[in-house]
C-alpha cells in the first residue's frame, strides 16, 4: 500500500491534515467549514462556542477508505466524497475527483467544482453540528432520514443550488410520483428531505427542528409538534408540492 507524508494545517477552530499536493485546497476547506457552522448557528440563532474539529484529507479513494475502515468495511462508491463522524470529518480530495469521483463532482475542465466542493463540505458541517447538540447516540438511532439529510440540504441551500437534484424533482413532478413522507429514505431524502424542515420551519417555527434535534432517541416529531399524522401530511405535501413546482419552473399540474 502506497504511503504518504501527512502535515497538519492548525486554525483556531479545527486542524486540516493532508499531503502536501492539496495545499492548494486547505484555505477553502478552512472556509467553507467555517461557513458551514456559522450557517448552522445562524440558522438556529445559536449563541454558542463550537468544538474544536478535524478533517482529513484523502489524497485518493483508497486512503479515503482506510481512513473510514472503521466506520464501514465496504469500500466506498465514487458518490461518496465526505464523511463526517462526531468531531472528524474524512473528505476525499478534490484533486483527486477526476479519477475517484463521479463526474457530479467535476467541472467542466474535468476537475472538481469549486462550488460544489464548497457545499459538500458546508453539507457535511451540518451533518456535524446536528450531532454536536443532539443527546450522545442520537445520530445512530434516528427514526426520520429527513431529519438529517433534508436538514443538511436545506441549511447548505443545495436544493437551490444543485442542478442534479433539481432534475430528479422535475422527474418526480412529471410522473406525479411525488414521495410520502414515509418514503423519504435513502436518494429520496437527499431530493425531497429538505421540504420537512422547510415546512416545519414555515408552519411550527425553527425552533420545533432545533427541539427534535436534542430530543431523546426515536422521539415522535408529531407528538413533538402536537399535530395529527393524516392532517400533518395533507399540509407538508401541498406546501412542498407547490413549492417544488415553482422551484424548477413546473406549472403544469395543479397540486392535488
Amino acid at each position: 500500500m502506497k504511503k504518504f507524508q501527512y502535515q497538519i494545517a492548525h486554525f483556531a477552530e479545527l486542524r486540516i491534515i493532508h499531503v502536501k499536493r492539496d495545499d492548494n485546497v486547505v484555505a477553502e476547506t478552512h472556509n467553507s467549514f467555517i461557513q458551514g457552522v456559522e450557517s448552522v448557528k445562524k440558522y438556529f440563532n445559536l449563541k454558542i462556542e463550537s468544538p474544536f474539529f478535524n478533517i482529513f484529507i484523502a489524497p485518493d479513494r483508497k486512503e479515503y477508505d482506510r481512513f473510514v475502515a472503521h466506520l464501514t468495511k465496504t469500500p466506498t462508491s465514487k458518490g461518496r466524497v465526505g464523511q463526517p463522524q462526531v468531531l472528524d470529518l474524512y473528505l476525499l480530495s478534490p484533486n483527486a475527483y477526476k479519477e475517484d469521483a463521479s463526474p457530479f463532482f467535476a467541472g467542466t475542465n474535468g476537475n472538481y467544482d469549486n462550488d460544489i466542493y464548497k457545499r459538500v463540505i458546508v453539507h457535511e458541517t451540518v451533518h456535524m453540528m446536528e450531532e454536536f447538540l443532539a443527546p450522545k447516540g442520537h445520530m445512530e438511532h434516528q427514526a426520520l432520514a429527513w431529519s438529517s439529510e433534508g436538514l443538511a440540504v436545506y441549511v447548505s441551500e443545495q436544493y437551490l443550488k444543485e442542478q442534479d437534484i433539481r432534475k430528479c424533482m422535475q422527474t418526480d413532478l412529471d410522473e406525479n410520483n411525488i414521495p410520502a413522507l414515509k418514503e423519504l429514505k435513502g436518494a429520496v431524502a437527499y431530493i425531497w428531505g429538505w421540504t420537512v424542515p422547510r415546512f416545519i420551519e414555515k408552519k411550527y417555527g425553527r425552533n420545533k427542528i432545533l427541539s427534535y434535534i436534542k430530543a431523546p432517541c426515536r422521539t415522535d416529531l408529531l407528538k413533538l409538534l402536537d399535530a395529527e399524522t393524516s392532517e400533518f401530511e395533507k399540509e407538508w405535501k401541498f406546501q412542498h408540492q407547490s413549492e417544488a413546482e415553482k422551484l424548477v419552473g413546473n406549472r403544469k399540474r395543479k397540486v392535488s
